[in-house]
């Protein structure tokens, strides 16, 4: 037999043979399998409401505020040992929501007591009540809400820390974020004379030493620059950007 017949004859066999397992279902190509997706978000089976002692000002701050269903954080004043009338509520979306802070038509007043309310929203997208949007309920049937008070104390425990830097002619670093009603203490390590001034929350500190520490509660929510008051130091770069949430 000649070689050329020898290889007609091994290409037929391995065409028949791969021929029969495919048929027979005896081979079958490589799977490519992808892992599941994964998702951290956890399902809300239940309301709960969560605000802690915190210092005076025009707003407060929920926080943590779980909605099975989409619906308000609603600020209520004591009246009597109970929740009275209501002084702001802020509008969230079902699940988890984290340090909400909540406008309110007043300032707190030190030493007084409120409570954060979770309400329903009856769909229209607008607080009402008295009327539909009501407050929500447990199991029990007890009103879900968290108990807080107000007091300077409160808020020196609670202040944010922050380190920066001053010098000729620039603030290290050049942009902050704060939250509205957070009391934040601020310890600069400073070289020569200068200031930290915001205009619009009303802070205009000297620094004059090698350390200085500037203590404010931001009032309001925006977008605010805080430079050095020393005539000619803004001119040369001593500028910063301070968002406030």
């Amino acid at each position: 037999m000649s070689n050329k017949t020898v290889w007609v004859v091994i290409v037929l066999l391995v065409v028949g043979v791969g021929g029969y397992f495919l048929l027979r279902g005896g081979y079958q190509a490589p799977v490519t399998t992808q892992p599941p997706e994964t998702t951290t978000e956890v399902a809300i089976t239940e309301n709960s409401v969560t605000a802690n002692d915190q210092g005076p000002g025009e707003s407060v701050t929920v926080a943590s505020v779980e909605l099975v269903d989409s619906g308000y954080v609603v600020v209520h004043e004591d009246g009597g040992g109970k929740p009275g009338p209501v002084i702001g509520n802020s509008e969230l979306l079902s699940g988890r929501n984290s340090d909400v802070v909540v406008s309110l038509s007043r300032s707190t007043l030190e030493e007084e007591v409120l409570y954060a309310m979770l309400h329903s929203d009856d769909g229209d997208g607008v607080y009402e009540f008295p009327g539909e949007d009501a407050p929500l309920k447990d199991d029990s049937g007890v009103v879900v809400l968290s108990k807080f008070s107000i007091s300077e104390g409160a808020a020196e425990q609670g202040a944010k820390e922050i380190s920066m830097s001053s010098s000729n002619f620039s603030f290290s670093p050049k942009t902050l974020t704060l939250k509205e009603g957070q009391p934040v203490k601020i310890t600069f390590a400073n070289s020569g004379t200068h200031t930290f001034t915001i205009d619009e929350l009303g802070v205009n500190e000297s620094l004059s030493g090698g350390s200085v520490t500037v203590e404010f509660t931001p009032s309001k929510s925006g977008t605010f620059e805080y430079y050095c008051a020393v005539p000619g130091h803004k001119e040369r770069g001593m500028i910063g950007s301070l968002t406030v949430n």
